[in-house]
């Protein structure tokens, strides 16, 4: 058979592959999308797709390229984007242990004639359970608004309260909670760079981007405008864990750290390596009053008063790691001034590496110091202060549908001495927190059952809680 022939019969990335990776992963992967940091970026434009692609894939070997296992939920923060066993899946693989092949025939490399059978699909696995949104809905393409794609998150929460150490307790408490009930709408377009963003019930944040780079250059560039999310910290999607509590049980930073503002985001490619760096500004964070403690979490200006912060953050990515470093500032007024900064490590499951494999972990550093003020008679020396925050977080994953949890943190308010605790000043709010858990999931539906123990560093208050929670994501 000649050379010509069989690159023919050959499967090619376009337009099948392509279209179905922009069905399956352009809602979040997409340059202005939630995964758009990372180093898959689905471009409307097929050459510049399978040129991201690729990065992901070893041709001949669906079974070890990175796209094929995240894909099937491998080390993917949105779990699995076509089910075990799907013909998309079946496709994908395919068109890697093919060759991994273009568009054209004409700019594909000659391919040596072969009687070996064709590589084997391999077997699939369940989803992974880890965080983040799945692929959605998609809704359409329509004149002027683009394609539209629905993503969203519901739970329920029973919850047993107001104890210490251990839930059956005389007089603790139930409760049923909801804290997450959101909707998301993402707008992509295939003829214009323009991007929409926005969490539709409560308006949490809301972010129109545009694309700014070009598909030769040699960065990507992106910027954004809205009630943004804060790109600070590991995870600004509701998952900042500082103080060993995350999302909406948060004691730091607000659980949705969105504020009205502006984005850029630049990245580049560096061989197996992604470097990534976000500036912003934002309405930031003002004082009450001059001998106030600033609280992170709610002290922000009124709008028509708005006191502007400026941030960095700064990343790279090799393989299964990933470190961030995030810097903030902002004048609060009275003279005074805030510098926050983080700094985030994490290591996803490091596929092919022994007992590893089974592993995912994160550690992460809060500081924010609070000075200034001398000249106005409100600062200098036994004003100064600073709030310190912590985390470790530690995933068992015995098999890709479950995994275990342990996470703690450490959270201090208002120090003016030491670096991370002022044992001279300690009260209820400075605490450590400690949590287990176990979490399974299948398709969009996730159950966990968490234990936490918040133990305060003075006035200990039985505020120890467990958890079993019931999710659907889409």
């Amino acid at each position: 058979m000649h050379a010509s022939a069989v690159a023919s019969n050959t499967l090619r990335f376009a337009p099948r592959i392509h279209e179905q990776l922009l069905a399956g992963c352009a809602s979040c992967h997409a340059a202005d999308g939630f995964a758009g940091s990372t180093r898959y970026v689905a471009h409307a434009e097929p050459e510049a797709h399978l040129r991201t692609v690729l990065a992901l894939v070893t041709p001949g070997s669906a079974d070890t390229s990175l796209l094929s296992q995240r894909a099937r939920g491998d080390s993917h923060q949105g779990g699995a984007v076509w089910e075990p066993g799907s013909a998309e899946l079946a496709l994908l693989a395919r068109w890697i242990d093919e060759g991994a092949r273009g568009a054209e025939a004409p700019f594909e490399a000659p391919v040596v004639a072969t009687t070996a059978p064709p590589a084997p699909i391999p077997a699939e696995r369940p989803a992974a359970s880890s965080g983040g949104p799945p692929p959605g809905v998609q809704l359409g393409t329509f004149p002027v608004l683009g394609s539209l794609t629905l993503n969203g998150r519901f739970d329920l929460n029973y919850e047993r309260l107001g104890y210490n150490d251990q839930p059956f307790q005389k007089g603790a408490s139930n409760a049923l909670r909801s804290y997450h009930h959101f909707l998301f709408l993402t707008r992509q377009s295939t003829e214009d760079p323009v991007t929409l963003t926005l969490e539709m019930l409560s308006l949490q944040f809301w972010e129109v981007g545009y694309r700014l780079s070009g598909e030769d250059w040699p960065v990507r560039l992106s910027a954004k405008v809205g009630k943004v999310l804060v790109p600070f910290g590991a995870e600004p999607l509701f998952h900042h864990s500082y103080g060993g509590l995350a999302g909406f049980d948060q004691k730091v930073l607000p659980p949705v750290f969105a504020r009205e503002g502006l984005t850029a985001n630049v990245q580049r490619r560096e061989g197996p390596f992604l470097l990534s760096a976000d500036v912003y500004v934002i309405a930031g964070y003002q004082l009450r009053r001059a001998d106030a403690v600033l609280n992170l979490q709610s002290d922000f200006a009124p709008l028509e008063e708005t006191r502007l912060g400026v941030g960095t953050r700064l990343g790279g990515a090799w393989g299964p790691l990933s470190l961030w470093y995030s810097a903030y500032y902002n004048p609060l007024g009275y003279g005074r001034r805030l510098f926050l900064q983080a700094l985030d490590v994490a290591s996803w499951r490091p596929r092919g590496v022994p007992v590893l494999e089974r592993f995912s972990l994160g550690v992460g550093l809060l500081r924010a110091d609070v000075s200034g003020g001398e000249a106005e008679g409100y600062g200098g020396p036994g004003a100064d202060y600073y709030h310190f925050a912590s985390y470790l977080q530690l995933r068992f994953h015995p098999t890709d549908w479950l995994y275990l949890q342990y996470r703690q943190g450490l959270r201090t308010f208002g120090n003016q001495r030491g670096r991370i605790l002022d044992t001279t000043a300690l009260t209820r709010e400075d605490a450590s927190a400690h949590n287990v858990g176990a979490v399974a999931r299948w398709k969009g539906l996730s159950v966990g059952l968490f234990q936490f123990w918040n133990l305060e560093k003075v006035d200990e208050v039985p505020d120890d809680f467990t958890r079993l929670v019931v999710a659907y994501e889409f």
